[in-house]
């Protein structure tokens, strides 16, 4: 379904990991707006309270099961968990720990489908915070290295998940370069990018045309999924698009 630097917060509309996010932001703007000051303000600060003692909470949960030593599924959903709201804080080093921690558990573990499935989410993860922090090198290797593992999938277990997941990671390169496209301060650099990020996404819909006309080959659940990752891809073409055609305004800033 990763960055937030500045550019992907004002431009990068179509990232899936933050859509909920923003509508609730946007709501919560507007509703603040028609209150008076002192309204505004106090509300601010209780949401932010709010939100403050959740992470804390969530932590010391977290803190709790590791040293009660808690099931490997349990502490798997619960990092993940911890990770995201540190990541949405902008806290990315206390994120960043917490998912290399579970991937150095994961890795632990026997070999089996779930196993690496969870590795890709993890590495998938750390590349949105790499992202954030406009560390697109480091958020290009881990994709790479998650399609790596969803390619292994799909060797070993014959995986349809495993192609899903391949074509979930591409969609993830698109949107790196989009993002080295827009934080790129030369031109040349910017129009590369763009067209880099453009090709991806043109290439990964064409993929996934190619794959969904042989439906019998595929679970309805795969289908569907199918259809998500393409509609995702859709709207970051249009994205690159639409961005692609204010670039004279930006070379004349």
């Amino acid at each position: 379904m990763a960055v937030t630097n500045p550019l992907r917060r004002s431009k990068l509309r179509f990232v899936v990991y933050f859509l909920a996010v923003v509508s609730a932001c946007g709501w919560l703007y507007s509703y603040l707006y028609i209150r008076s000051a002192e309204e505004i303000f106090g509300g601010v600060d209780k949401a932010d309270a709010l939100r403050e003692g959740l992470r804390v909470a969530s932590a010391e949960q977290l803190k709790s099961l590791e040293k009660k030593g808690a099931s490997a599924d349990t502490l798997y959903e619960k990092r993940l968990n911890v990770a995201l709201l540190y990541q949405e804080h902008k806290d990315y080093k206390l994120g960043r720990k917490i998912l290399l921690k579970e991937k150095e558990d994961l890795l632990k573990l026997p070999e089996s489908e779930e196993t690496m499935t969870r590795l890709i989410k993890v590495e998938e993860m750390i590349a949105h915070i790499d992202m954030d922090e406009g560390l697109f090198v480091d958020a290009r290797e881990r994709v790479a290295r998650s399609i790596g593992l969803a390619d292994e999938l799909v060797d070993r277990y014959q995986s349809q998940n495993g192609q899903l997941l391949h074509l979930s990671m591409v969609n993830e390169t698109g949107i790196i370069a989009y993002l080295e496209a827009n934080t790129a301060p030369d031109m040349k650099v910017r129009k590369e990018s763009f067209a880099r990020s453009r090709g991806i996404f043109e290439e990964l819909i064409a993929r996934i045309d190619s794959m969904q006309h042989d439906g019998s080959k595929w679970t309805a659940a795969c289908q569907a999924t199918l259809s998500d990752i393409k509609n995702h891809a859709m709207a970051n073409l249009n994205q690159v698009k639409e961005d692609q055609k204010y670039e004279s305004m930006f070379q004349q800033t």
